[in-house]
């Protein structure tokens, strides 16, 4: 029950985390699905997605794609978010 528990907490402290990770890049935050968040970037819709272990960046330009997935490596977290033990482990790294 407490490995569940644990699993459970450190899901929403990532939650937390990522959202305001976008957040403070000024992404705006969809008020009826709280796992979607948009920004405009080069006068396009980038649009980000997540849910429970997957996680989806869309836009026009292919660029602006590989741009955030350089930028979750390092600040958002956003690159090889596989499953709830990756997501733990970083939680325990974070502190």
């Amino acid at each position: 029950m407490q490995a569940l528990c644990g699993m459970l907490v450190a899901a929403l402290l990532w939650y937390r985390k990522f959202r305001g990770d976008l957040e403070s890049e000024q992404y705006v935050f969809n008020p009826y699905n709280p796992c979607v968040a948009n920004k405009t970037i080069e006068k396009k819709q980038h649009t980000v997605r997540f849910q429970v272990d997957d996680l989806m960046a869309s836009h026009v330009l292919p660029k602006i794609n590989d741009r955030f997935d350089t930028c979750g490596s390092t600040r958002c977290m956003a690159t090889a978010v596989r499953s709830n033990a990756f997501v733990a482990k970083s939680m325990i790294a974070l502190g």
